[in-house]
């Protein structure tokens, strides 16, 4: 399975920016702008804000 999550509000501790974030078999591989994958399933979160999305995929 992979899944990027385009336009997510990313808190760094010290600021938020909207950043891609690439999941690959449950696993947050990759953290960055503009991520591109072929064959990945792409969600639009410029309008979610969940931090439990996020731990799904972290813990």
């Amino acid at each position: 399975m992979c899944i990027i999550i385009k336009n997510g509000n990313f808190n760094n501790g010290n600021k938020v920016e909207k950043v891609d974030l690439l999941i690959k078999d449950n696993e947050v591989v990759l953290v960055g702008k503009n991520l591109h994958e072929d064959g990945c399933k792409i969600v639009d979160a410029s309008k979610i804000v969940s931090e439990t999305i996020i731990e799904w995929f972290t813990n």
